[in-house]
């Protein structure tokens, strides 16, 4: 199976730009197949204790925008 991959520009991480950045990449791969009920992973990158400006972990913003998106589908 090809694997589909999006890049989206997000000037900031301003909530509702970082949700338009997601909703926009996930159309670019043709949307998500996703089933009614079922169970999803998220599995962010988490290094440490640190802060989201330090940009090493992945930003609460993206985590906010990708859950709200997959609640669509419960």
């Amino acid at each position: 199976m090809p694997v589909k991959v999006s890049v989206v520009k997000c000037n900031s991480y301003a909530q509702n730009e970082v949700d338009n950045a997601v909703k926009k990449a996930i159309e670019l791969i043709g949307g998500i197949d996703i089933k009614n009920g079922s169970e999803v992973l998220l599995k962010p990158n988490v290094l440490g204790n640190n802060k989201p400006g330090e940009y090493i972990t992945t930003h609460p913003s993206l985590l906010d925008a990708v859950c709200r998106l997959l609640k669509e589908f419960s």
